[in-house]
């Protein structure tokens, strides 16, 4: 697999982590 690829996998579920922490804190707050 090359270098680049996996980074960029990582960069993406981290901001889809990252996204979904902060719609669950929208939710809670509603």
């Amino acid at each position: 697999m090359d270098a680049k690829l996996i980074e960029l996998i990582i960069i993406f579920s981290l901001g889809l982590v990252s996204s979904l922490i902060f719609l669950y804190f929208v939710v809670k707050k509603l």
